[in-house]
């Protein structure tokens, strides 16, 4: 999955980070936010993952806690154009036959599958607004 993600999220992405991969380990290990959710998935072309979805079985209740879609990504290959789309179709409707009435998700302000998941029914509950100052990386004594 980490080609996936690297490709999905390149220089220049609002999402980009050279840590993707190690994150991403931690989320499908269960490390970083909790135990995979059942409804999860990952798609495959036969020789690696292109795309998953991965939802977390976080505690609490929605829209800020609960059931999380820790991540969302697909390779931006051409070929597989829709495949996002489809995946978080299915995780949808698996989380809603597992019992799930709500799942939440975080997107960056300028991500472009904002427009995605409005369509397919999300609904903003909250935004933040992260301020980072560049060169200052903490205090000394």
């Amino acid at each position: 999955m980490h080609k996936a993600i690297l490709a999905a999220y390149p220089p220049g992405h609002p999402d980009h980070d050279d840590d993707s991969p190690a994150a991403l380990a931690q989320l499908y290990a269960g490390t970083m936010l909790g135990p995979l959710h059942p409804c999860s998935t990952v798609a495959w072309d036969g020789h690696r993952a292109v795309a998953a979805v991965l939802v977390q079985d976080a505690e609490g209740e929605p829209p800020l806690e609960g059931p999380w879609i820790s991540e969302a990504f697909r390779d931006p290959a051409p070929g597989y154009a829709g495949l996002g789309a489809l995946l978080l179709r299915y995780v949808i409707a698996r989380a809603g036959e597992a019992g799930l009435t709500a799942l939440g998700l975080s997107v960056t302000a300028t991500n472009p599958a904002q427009a995605l998941y409005e369509r397919l029914g999300f609904t903003r509950t909250a935004s933040w607004t992260n301020l980072e100052f560049p060169g200052v990386h903490g205090t000394t004594d």
